[in-house]
């Protein structure tokens, strides 16, 4: 057996009590050996042939890979039915070929192979993320004719890891979302201050012209009221956008129809929304939800996408309802750290994430963008 050097090396020692020509002591080291194996609370694999077409495993890999005592766990085995043929393993996502895992370039490249951290599926459909080392067995002249493998299942370590990291974006989403939501409120406070406070200020000015001064004109009259239709109107779209009327007693279709005509007006853009089989009612925040969610892809859309032309589209199904937001403008690169912190998709995928829906973004440089949101209608149908 061989062990390894400060430098991965595999360097080969005698082992006297396994080589021992003494039959007696040999089948004692044996013995311990297998006692050794049964009771190691980590799988480890036996290969003992530089092909690696048969592997053995301890109890507690039989366990991992859910096999009997005699199931080859070789990925390369010539067996098409063996356990090991049936399992997947990927690294990152990727599934990688048989070459690639550890204990067959253990023996290929004769030296010992670091931790290494790989995702397996096994014929059951069952998950679990291991961390393999592995290395080359020896015989006395230093051929390699084997090699042994380590499989630690850090299944668990890997689940409260995410979880730890989960926990720590969610607190720095919640962060990013309260600073989002007060630079908000700051944006409305200076709208109504610098535009529509001092717009109505100049208004009551002149009215109070009007009334003592000489008779004012029908045609003043007719400008100051004009002015005053158009304050309001300002003001209904601020009010809109912090809460539709028409989303509460109308329904979600008439509200993202009156919120894309108002927008595409105000903002000199054109919005084509269309809508097909939504349901009349929908229940809880799902048109709340979805009506934020058009409001702050189309606002993302107009800031970013280079384009002024835009596309809603709201369709139900029998069992979910179904959201698409596009554009044709300048997209970006959704692998990219500045779209995944972005507080525009931050909020959307939070939103959504709540109610228990999926969200996509899919987009490319030049390509343009589309937002999908899905959400389930299926606790709505029960409770009817």
């Amino acid at each position: 057996m061989s062990v390894g050097d400060n430098h991965g090396k595999a360097a080969s020692h005698d082992v006297s009590f396994i080589d021992s020509g003494d039959r007696a002591s040999q089948l004692e080291a044996q013995q311990r050996l297998k006692a050794l194996m049964d009771a190691l609370p980590v799988g480890v694999n036996f290969s003992d042939d530089v092909t690696c077409q048969r592997i053995w495993a301890n109890p507690a890999s039989q366990a991992q890979f859910e096999v009997g005592p005699e199931g080859n766990i070789s990925a390369s085995a010539p067996d098409a039915g063996a356990p090991g043929r049936q399992a997947k393993f990927l690294r990152e996502g990727r599934q990688i070929d048989v070459s690639e895992l550890p204990i067959q370039r253990a023996v290929a490249e004769n030296r010992i192979i670091p931790p290494t951290e790989l995702e397996i599926q096994l014929a059951s459909g069952r998950r679990w993320f291991s961390e393999i080392s592995a290395a080359p067995i020896h015989d006395r002249s230093g051929n390699v004719v084997g090699g042994v493998a380590v499989v630690v299942d850090i299944t668990d370590r890997k689940r409260l890891a995410e979880q730890l990291l989960m926990h720590k974006v969610h607190e720095k989403v919640r962060g990013q979302l309260i600073e989002a939501q007060e630079r908000e409120r700051s944006r409305i406070a200076r709208e109504l201050h610098d535009d529509v406070c001092q717009r109505l200020a100049m208004l009551t000015l002149e009215l109070e012209q009007a009334t003592t001064g000489p008779e004012i004109s029908t045609e003043r009259l007719m400008e100051i009221r004009d002015r005053y239709g158009e304050i309001t109107n300002d003001l209904q779209a601020i009010s809109h956008e912090l809460h539709s009327s028409k989303l509460e007693y109308l329904g979600i279709v008439a509200a993202l129809r009156s919120f894309c005509h108002e927008f595409s007006e105000k903002r000199s853009v054109n919005i084509d929304f269309t809508h097909d089989n939504v349901p009349e009612e929908l229940s809880g925040d799902i048109p709340l939800c979805l009506f934020r969610i058009v409001q702050e892809a189309v606002h993302n859309a107009l800031k970013h996408s280079g384009t002024r032309d835009f596309a809603v589209h709201l369709c139900g199904a029998e069992n979910h309802i179904e959201l698409e937001v596009r554009d044709d403008g300048a997209g970006f690169d959704p692998k990219s750290t500045a779209a995944h912190q972005g507080l525009g998709l931050i909020s959307m995928r939070e939103r959504v994430n709540l109610i228990g829906g999926t969200f996509s973004v899919e987009s490319s440089p030049d390509g343009g963008t589309t937002v999908r949101v899905r959400i389930s209608l299926e606790k709505q149908k029960a409770a009817q």
